[in-house]
């Protein structure tokens, strides 16, 4: 088991990215926290973690609030004992165009994207320097990198804001043994990305040079690289998740 002996936490752990995320850590052995705004979806996938013989928690997540991620991150560690691994996948997607846009969905999308992001990283940081041990994975995009679509300017910024946020924090916590790396997805077949898909499907794809989506497992096999002892020589960096997306589109 590649994580056999490890705690995790996985933020946005209720459906799509982050269930797949948990649902492979467990069963490669990780002790595994699972966070979501939503409790129930979060819960469903704990439940299913262990029936199959794999051992988490559900807890409810706002990850704009600190004092509930302080909370979430106490409560692992009072449970399991420490912290290891912190998968933060917990976002939010909005179509809207730049001219249309008002604040509250520039500032909904900074605030749970970025926002969200830099609380969680922060104070699982802060539990790892502890150890002088941890990993930290974050979830960027391919929008993040070279812009996302006319409808997602706040989106893509939230997305190059993470990225730059792990390079300069990565050099932080170097001295701790503590690495800090994103995963950014191209399209990735969920249920966020199903309207799309049936629509503009067959067009998009032929645009990758795997001439398919990537499926959830994509990714998460991503992230799970990334969480491995193994790779400690790898941070600030970001893995592309695309299927070759960035040759033609």
């Amino acid at each position: 088991m590649k994580l056999n002996g490890t705690v995790s936490i996985i933020n946005g752990a209720g459906s799509g990215l982050g269930a797949e995320t948990a649902r492979l850590f467990a069963r490669e052995g990780s002790c595994v926290t699972l966070t979501d705004i939503n409790l129930k979806a979060a819960k469903r996938v704990s439940d299913e973690i262990n029936a199959a013989g794999g051992n988490s928690i559900a807890l409810r997540l706002d990850v704009t609030d600190a004092a509930e991620t302080d909370k979430i991150v106490s409560q692992c560690v009072s449970h399991y004992g420490k912290l290891d691994i912190l998968v933060q996948s917990a976002g939010v997607f909005t179509d809207a165009l730049f001219l249309d846009m008002s604040e509250d969905i520039w500032d909904q999308t900074l605030d749970i994207n970025l926002k969200g992001t830099f609380l969680s990283a922060q104070r699982a940081a802060k539990e790892m320097v502890k150890q002088k041990y941890g990993r930290i994975i974050l979830f960027a995009s391919i929008g993040g990198q070279r812009g996302a679509s006319v409808t997602h300017a706040h989106y893509g910024a939230s997305k190059a804001g993470v990225i730059c946020m792990a390079k300069t924090v990565a050099e932080e916590l170097a001295p701790y043994n503590i690495t800090v790396n994103c995963v950014s997805p191209g399209i990735i077949s969920t249920p966020l990305n199903r309207k799309m898909i049936e629509n503009e499907g067959a067009e998009r794809a032929a645009g990758i040079f795997m001439k398919r989506f990537g499926q959830e497992i994509d990714v998460a096999n991503a992230v799970l690289f990334l969480a491995q002892e193994e790779s400690g020589y790898i941070t600030g960096s970001t893995i592309d998740v695309n299927g070759g997306m960035w040759g033609h589109i």
